[in-house]
């Protein structure tokens, strides 16, 4: 079969879509209708395996750069960074105030960045990955030189270019592969990405017990001995930049773009005067007062919870820092048990009261790191307390929709960050402080203190609120 006439079938195959004006192109250049007929099969045949081969490339792309990034965040925890710098010398006010600058940072720019145009032109996924490799590198640098300063500057920066990735990521891998054309791995991405995920930080925690205090590389950089928390960091940024290569060869399809009504100032002060709104409205307010509160908790937990146990539980269970990283495997899997519980228990239970049985679940785990009775407990504490927050969230977002308008529910959710990226500054480097001058365990216990006695009374008053109406949520 003539090869070129093929070709000029699959040209205007693609060109007008119509298989009958791609056979009278054949007809006029000599052939006759049962040639144009088989031509036009064949170029059929040939576009449809060409598909089939792209989306295979694609399917193998997209899984690859999952697979990537996923062990380097993995490898490259944030709680070995924390631990890090309080080797290197950083007090716990340092880390918790990084901390606290890093969380009120991701709550602004994630606000502008929805509402921001241009913002969003110039953070698209790939350039927003780079520089978080970028810092990654810096991160290393300073772990070479043991800079707890730049260390934790760097830090700060790094978490906010790689939550700009994890924005537009998303939406960019749409474009390069749909979901109906996505396999078994890619289809159940977020399961199978804790596994790889989990993966990372155990060899993270493997290499740094068994290296973190010896002298086996025997290699200077830059006049330094190399250090396992300075490769730790490297190999993460040369897994994500293989990442970036393969992302890079998407980089023709544009990501999407939403229209943004208005300017961001507009959204800003839209935000603000949203507070009149939470304060008109009962259940609106106890409800952000509550999640709130609530998400204060988490966020100082987490920022002390790896250094917590690599201080007072070096000496047991499985090495210092696979304690660390078992631990917080432990609550990446526990935190996917929440949203299933409340959809098999909120008709049966109802969304009120899992939402208050959530919140005092959460409250186990700082309880149980003010006690400190060892590995085990801490895990256990660790698989409640964060099933627990996982419940109360998932159960939180069902009320929500159960007793706010969609409206209102619609403006709160676009204001909650603003509104809140100031309080968690100054909130948690009063933690910091509270972390610093008094210790851990004071601060565990007031977090705990916090949970059960502002949190839960707060949402128990909206569940006899609620029931008044005779209607169980």
């Amino acid at each position: 079969m003539d090869r070129k006439a093929i070709d000029l079938a699959k040209e205007k195959i693609n060109q007008v879509m119509d298989v009958e004006v791609s056979k009278q192109v054949l007809i006029n250049q000599g052939y006759s209708a049962g040639e144009a007929d088989d031509i036009v099969n064949q170029a059929l045949l040939e576009i449809e395996e060409e598909k089939k081969r792209e989306t295979r490339k694609r399917k193998k792309d997209l899984t690859g750069i999952e697979f990537l990034d996923r062990t380097a965040f993995g490898m490259s925890s944030v709680q070995y960074i924390n631990i890090f710098a309080f080797i290197f010398g950083a007090n716990l006010f340092l880390i918790g105030l990084a901390h606290s600058i890093i969380n009120s940072l991701q709550l602004f720019f994630t606000f502008v960045l929805e509402n921001g145009s241009k913002l969003k032109r110039f953070f698209t996924a790939e350039r927003s990955k780079f520089l978080a490799i970028l810092m990654l590198l810096i991160m290393a640098y300073f772990a070479l030189i043991k800079n707890f300063y730049g260390l934790l500057v760097a830090l700060i920066l790094y978490s906010l270019f790689i939550s700009f990735y994890n924005i537009r990521y998303p939406r960019k891998s749409l474009r390069i592969l749909k979901v109906e054309k996505r396999d078994f791995i890619l289809r159940n991405i977020v399961l199978i990405g804790v596994m790889i995920t989990s993966l990372g930080i155990y060899l993270g925690g493997w290499f740094l017990d068994y290296y973190m205090l010896s002298n086996f590389l025997g290699l200077h950089v830059f006049g330094y001995q190399l250090n396992p928390p300075a490769l730790i960091f490297a190999a993460a940024a040369f897994l994500l930049l293989i990442s970036e290569f393969i992302l890079l060869k998407y980089r023709k399809e544009s990501n999407i773009q939403e229209q943004v009504v208005g300017r961001v100032s507009e959204k800003i002060r839209q935000a603000f005067k949203f507070i009149s709104n939470i304060k008109a409205n009962k259940n609106l307010l106890i409800l952000f007062l509550g999640s709130s509160f609530a998400f204060m908790v988490s966020l100082l937990v987490n920022s002390y919870l790896g250094i917590f146990i690599y201080t007072r539980l070096s000496d047991f269970g499985f090495g210092a820092f696979r304690n660390v990283a078992i631990i917080f495997i432990i609550a990446i899997i526990s935190s996917l048990i929440g949203p299933w519980v409340v959809r098999k228990n909120a008709a049966e239970i109802g969304k009120l009261p899992l939402l208050i049985f959530g919140s005092l679940l959460t409250a186990i785990l700082p309880f149980a790191l003010f006690l400190n009775k060892g590995f085990t407990s801490m895990a256990l504490a660790t698989l409640l307390g964060i099933l627990g927050s996982s419940i109360s969230e998932s159960a939180l977002g069902l009320t929500f929709m159960d007793i706010i308008r969609t409206e209102t529910r619609k403006l709160y959710f676009n204001s909650i960050r603003m509104l809140l990226w100031l309080p968690t500054l100054i909130l948690s480097a009063i933690g910091a402080f509270i972390a610093f001058q008094f210790g851990l365990k004071v601060l565990f216990l007031g977090l705990a203190i916090i949970q059960i006695g502002l949190v839960f009374p707060l949402y128990f008053a909206l569940l006899i609120i609620e029931s008044r109406k005779k209607v169980i949520l």
